[in-house]
C-alpha cells in the first residue's frame, strides 16, 4: 500500500505545509526543486482524543499535534512521563529521535495523567464482533 502525497508549499528555508487547514503531517518530505513544492507523506499513528484538564479536547496523530496538545492544560507538568514526551517529541522534530518513539512516549504520558479518551470502536469492527458472538 502506497502513502498519501500531498503538496505541500516551501516558505522561507523552512518546510512548512499550508493546505487548507494547515498540514500536521510529520514525515520524510521531498523537496522538487523545480516547482518550489514538497511531498508530505501522511502520519501513521491512528488519532488518540486527548481531553484536558479545563475541559477541552483534541484529535492527536501527528507530531506536531503532539506539540501542541502538550501546551494544553495538563494536571503535572513536571512529571517525568511528561517532560520525557516533550523531550522526545522536540527530538523528532529535529529528526534525533524517530517519531513513532515519541508518539508513543506521548500516548503514554496522557495515558498515565488520564488525558486519553476511549476509542470507540469502528462499525466494521462491530459488525464483525456481532458475527462472531454466538447466538
Amino acid at each position: 500500500m502506497r502513502p498519501l502525497r500531498l503538496a505541500c508549499t516551501v516558505t522561507s528555508s523552512s518546510f512548512v505545509c499550508r493546505l487548507t487547514q494547515g498540514c500536521n503531517h510529520f514525515a520524510t518530505v521531498a523537496l522538487c526543486r523545480s516547482r518550489k513544492r514538497i511531498w508530505c507523506t501522511m502520519g501513521k499513528f491512528l488519532p488518540l482524543s486527548i481531553c484536558f484538564a479545563d475541559g477541552r479536547s483534541m484529535q492527536v496523530s501527528s507530531i506536531t499535534e503532539a506539540e501542541k496538545a502538550l501546551a494544553g492544560q495538563w494536571p503535572n507538568k513536571e512529571a517525568d512521563v511528561y517532560r520525557e514526551a516533550a523531550r522526545l517529541l522536540a527530538a523528532a522534530r529535529e529528526g534525533t529521535c524517530t517519531p513513532d518513539i515519541a508518539f508513543l512516549a506521548f500516548e503514554k504520558a496522557a495515558r498515565q495523567q488520564r488525558l486519553l479518551k476511549p476509542r470507540k470502536s469502528s462499525a466494521g469492527l462491530r459488525i464483525l464482533d456481532s458475527l462472531s458472538t454466538p447466538n
